[in-house]
């Protein structure tokens, strides 16, 4: 019996249901008129602020165009008596401006001319005996390398010279353009150069250069002159 009664009963969900589908619709609703009424806030702030706008306006206007009584002619004749005044008193102004000027030119024109040469005084030369004593700098030997400008190589001679290299310096490989930048710089220079002047001369890193070197030592195409207290120089042969 109770088995019969449990099961006749109808369930929670179709209890509930039905009111909690209009509770959620009824929240909605009042989230939309939320939203509206947040919209309706914004519009009256912006009315608010125009409309103050004409409101200024029309005040502003009104105090513009108001006249107690239409103006008298002693009104006028202040008015006119006021504007002389202001002018005559520019003019004085100007004129008394011009005068002073007119003084102070006069003066200095009179100041001149009683300036006579023989009483200006000439400016006195002080000999620097300090500058004609000190030594003359002596030129470094980087100062009395050539430019690049005044550089004449000869193609031919480097070739010839690379000729007798081994293969490693034959063809387009960077020991190649290495080996005929050194070869540049000595040709272009026959009192010859030290291993410090060939690395500024020919922007290469120092071991290629020693390579370089070592190379043509050995192909006796260079020879090394030994100067006591400096670097050693290469010659080209």
């Amino acid at each position: 019996m109770q088995e019969n009664q449990s099961s006749s009963l109808p369930s929670v969900e179709a209890i509930l249901g039905p009111a909690l589908n209009q509770l959620n619709r009824t929240l909605k609703n009042v989230a939309d008129k939320y939203e509206k009424l947040t919209d309706l806030d914004g519009a009256l702030i912006e009315f608010n602020r125009s409309f103050g706008s004409f409101l200024f306006g029309i005040q502003a206007n009104s105090k513009t165009i108001q006249w107690e009584h239409a103006p008298t002619e002693q009104m006028l004749e202040h008015y006119t008596s006021t504007q002389q005044h202001i002018n005559n008193s520019n003019i004085h102004n100007n004129a008394t401006s011009i005068a002073t000027s007119t003084e102070n030119n006069n003066n200095t024109t009179t100041q001149l001319e009683n300036v006579s040469p023989s009483n200006v005084p000439m400016p006195t030369v002080i000999p620097n005996h300090e500058s004609a004593a000190r030594p003359k700098k002596r030129k470094s030997a980087m100062d009395q390398l050539p430019s690049k400008k005044q550089r004449t190589v000869s193609k031919a001679q480097i070739d010839k010279v690379i000729g007798k290299l081994p293969e490693a310096y034959r063809g387009r490989t960077e020991s190649n353009a290495n080996m005929r930048k050194v070869l540049e710089a000595l040709i272009s220079h026959p009192d010859g150069l030290s291993r410090k002047d060939l690395v500024k001369v020919t922007s290469i890193a120092q071991p290629k250069v020693i390579d370089c070197l070592k190379t043509l030592s050995k192909s006796k195409c260079v020879t090394a002159k030994k100067v006591p207290g400096k670097y050693d120089t290469f010659c080209l042969n």
